[in-house]
């Protein structure tokens, strides 16, 4: 199955860790239709996390990896208050969409601002999957916390 990581299990060593595997087979993805947004609120201090809200405008440019059910719900253990949703993901070179899995929240929550160092685990997963340098700067340049 395909999971389509926007936030900070773009990060290879977070998801990798998460998952309990290492080389996971991946591609870039672009899911259309849709805005990143830092709407979650953690638990621990009340900082932003990232969540992809609809948007006929936007695009989120993110990694799909491939994962097995079980390491699919080891990722879920650790996204709370996040729930599974299908979403179709166009990568390169393909001409049919990709359907994958995804985890939102409500889309209806103000944005908060994310911790510089989760930032820094999210631009560092997109760095590693050479998502557009746009993108890139785009991510880099969201205000955080601190």
């Amino acid at each position: 199955m395909w999971y389509f990581a926007y936030g900070s299990n773009m990060n290879r060593q977070q998801i990798e860790r998460r998952v309990h595997r290492t080389g996971l087979r991946w591609m870039t993805g672009r899911l259309d239709s849709y805005t990143l947004c830092f709407n979650k609120e953690s638990t621990l201090d009340h900082s932003g996390k990232a969540n992809i809200v609809p948007d006929e405008q936007g695009t989120v440019w993110g990694v799909v990896f491939e994962v097995h059910e079980e390491e699919l719900e080891r990722l879920r253990a650790f996204e709370g208050g996040y729930k599974k949703k299908k979403v179709e993901v166009v990568t390169p070179g393909q001409t049919e969409k990709l359907s994958a899995e995804a985890f939102v929240t409500d889309a209806g929550k103000p944005d908060r601002l994310p911790t510089s160092s989760y930032l820094q685990t999210i631009l560092e997963g997109a760095c590693q999957h050479w998502l557009p340098m746009e993108y890139c700067q785009r991510l880099a340049n969201v205000k955080t916390t601190d």
